[in-house]
């Protein structure tokens, strides 16, 4: 059965105050200077790639078209359908009002995490591309101006065998003498054959050696030609991430990322402030509400917000907080081959 999410009701609206539209807001001010644009319509689709990126694109009366980026799985496009009467009829440059009508209109479907946030941050970011256009400026403009002209991005590498140290550091030479990186990123969540049991996050003395093993032919080969992070994917327990971390404190570690699931903010917490090696962490991490503590509890060494799950541009740069320790490290949009 084919479902049009469009029409779904939404009890709740008919007795709260979750409508932040033009209309009930009063907004009835002409722009004027090619400013008066009305969003058409909505539209995604998936794009199979490294994964299968739900691309969005925001469509005006003016022919203008906006594109944006959802991260990628199922749910995303449906959610971004049942939004779009939300948005069609609207101003796109009134960006902060829209967002907030997003969220508040899906507070009920989960606007505080998971996929409702990945949806709202796709139409977000098409909304930020199309402000752009109709202004002619790009959309850094809008978030506060220019800090840099270019950006520094790591290239996540992948082994022919991931699981043996000398094919890791093989592959660094290559990244940086063939592609020219200066900044790179190793998996260490890969099998190492010492493994009891696959399902315990528990790592046994072999199997930290192990890790240790990539860590150092890595960091040996690239010398100071290069910086190098290592992810870790939200897989090992506290205290092997705390072991790992510290058997490899005497390497040049740019950061050690995802040791421990996002789920314990206490435990993210105890294993940053444990060693001296640089932890990393966010990627799984939703609003900036999410990030708050980890800043101001020094629980994290590099602050690493996947900008679909913070849930767009605004919300990513409206992390003001102090940063105390930690640096951040942006993610880029499509794909993880090139950061």
């Amino acid at each position: 059965m084919v479902k049009d999410y469009t029409t779904l009701r939404d009890p709740n609206a008919e007795y709260t105050m979750r409508e932040l539209s033009a209309e009930t807001m009063g907004v009835q001010a002409k722009r004027g200077g090619g400013r008066d644009v009305t969003i058409t319509d909505v539209q995604t689709t998936m794009v199979d790639g490294n994964f299968p990126w739900t691309l969005v694109r925001v469509y005006t009366d003016a022919g203008i078209v906006g594109t944006g980026e959802a991260y990628w799985g199922a749910g995303v496009p449906e959610i971004i359908e049942r939004m779009t009467p939300f948005v069609v009829g609207q101003n796109p440059l009134d960006l902060d009002r829209l967002f907030e009508h997003l969220v508040q209109k899906t507070s009920g479907e989960g606007s505080i995490e998971g996929i409702t946030v990945s949806a709202i941050a796709g139409v977000e970011v098409a909304l930020h591309d199309l402000a752009g256009k109709i202004l002619e400026v790009p959309a850094y403009q809008l978030l506060g101006g220019k800090y840099r002209d270019r950006v520094r991005v790591y290239c996540d590498c992948h082994a022919g065998d991931e699981s043996e140290p000398e094919s890791n550091a093989a592959e660094a030479e290559r990244v940086i003498e063939d592609l020219g990186y200066d900044a790179l990123k190793f998996d260490l969540d890969v099998p190492s054959g010492h493994e009891k049991d696959r399902a315990n996050r528990h790592l046994r003395g072999p199997e930290v050696g192990h890790k240790a093993e990539i860590v150092q032919a890595v960091t040996e080969r690239i010398g100071d030609r290069a910086d190098a992070a290592f992810d870790c994917h939200w897989t090992f327990s506290a205290g092997s991430a705390k072991r790992l971390a510290k058997e490899i404190e005497d390497l040049d570690v740019w950061w050690l990322e995802d040791p421990v699931p996002p789920e314990n903010h206490d435990v993210q917490r105890e294993v940053t402030q444990h060693t001296t090696t640089p932890i990393g962490a966010g990627e799984n991490v939703y609003r900036k509400h999410g990030h708050r503590r980890l800043l101001e509890e020094q629980a994290v060494d590099v602050v690493a917000p996947d900008l679909p799950k913070v849930g767009g541009m605004r919300e990513t740069r409206s992390r003001r907080v102090p940063l105390l320790r930690a640096g951040v490290v942006g993610r880029p949009l499509r794909g993880r081959t090139d950061h």
